[in-house]
């Protein structure tokens, strides 16, 4: 076994719970470069949300972003999924009906209804994540936003807090048929094209690179990362991984607190020279 792709997802997996890259983490993924791997951040965040964290990482906009949606490699986009006007409509009316928060992303922007909060708001505060969202809190205007945006959007997300309302939106959304619906986050589920997730982004940058799938390591901590983990050569589940995604996995290291992803680049990648 020769690890020579990682691709490593961000909230839960390189950040702690407080959204902190800690130098531990940001060392190991030096380490593995440093041993010729290539390394590849894969989130359901947009590009302009893994911005300041590809340049902390010097990892110069290698990224699966948005689920697979978009895929750039040293710099070159070699995929992209957008998101038909009708999907986003879907989106959109659902988002409506439980009053939730909705996000639509694309490969420059972020636009979303509400303001900023919680997890996201530190987030941005610690910066990593982009500050620079889209918002417009009136209906009308919002509407108007993502017309202007149409065939641009590649990603959507609904945040809602309450759980009973959480696993409705999540039911209506997979009645539709045509999207492909996936929990990323506590409150968050996201939403892209059906057949558009992590590991078809995962399995881009390999072919790409050249790489067989049995030398590609991920690792993960959210049912967007459970596909990506079970069918990489060497798939890894963090500690505070939803128990699914730790059932698919080939090996389950420490928690996000416990700088999980470091320990377990390091102890796959310890022999390679």
């Amino acid at each position: 076994m020769a690890v020579k792709l990682l691709c490593l997802d961000i909230d839960g997996t390189i950040l702690n719970s407080r959204k902190e890259l800690t130098d531990r983490t940001r060392q190991a993924v030096a380490f593995a470069r440093e041993r010729g791997v290539k390394v590849f951040l894969a989130s359901g965040r947009s590009l302009p949300g893994l911005k300041e964290l590809l340049d902390r990482l010097d990892l110069a906009k290698s990224c699966i972003c948005m689920n697979g949606a978009l895929v750039y490699a040293d710099g070159k986009e070699i995929r992209r999924s957008e998101l038909k006007p009708d999907m986003v409509e879907e989106i959109l009316e659902t988002a409506v009906k439980y009053d939730s928060q909705v996000f639509f992303a694309g490969v420059d922007f972020n636009l979303t209804n509400k303001p900023l909060e919680g997890k996201m708001a530190d987030a941005v505060r610690k910066g990593s994540l982009r500050g620079d969202y889209i918002i417009r809190t009136n209906p009308l205007e919002f509407r108007a936003e993502v017309k202007r945006l149409e065939g641009q959007i590649l990603k959507g997300a609904v945040k809602e807090l309450g759980e009973v309302n959480f696993q409705r939106l999540r039911e209506d959304l997979e009645a539709f048929g045509n999207l492909h619906i996936a929990k990323s986050d506590t409150h968050f589920v996201d939403i892209n094209s059906a057949g558009c997730t992590k590991w078809l982004g995962v399995k881009a940058a390999a072919d790409y690179l050249g790489t067989p799938i049995s030398d590609v390591m991920c690792i993960g901590d959210n049912e967007n990362d459970k596909e990506m983990i079970a069918k990489a050569g060497v798939g890894v589940a963090m500690g505070n991984a939803d128990p699914g995604v730790k059932r698919a996995a080939y090996y389950v290291t420490g928690t996000n607190d416990e700088d999980g992803a470091a320990d377990a680049i390091h102890y796959f990648l310890s022999e390679v020279k």
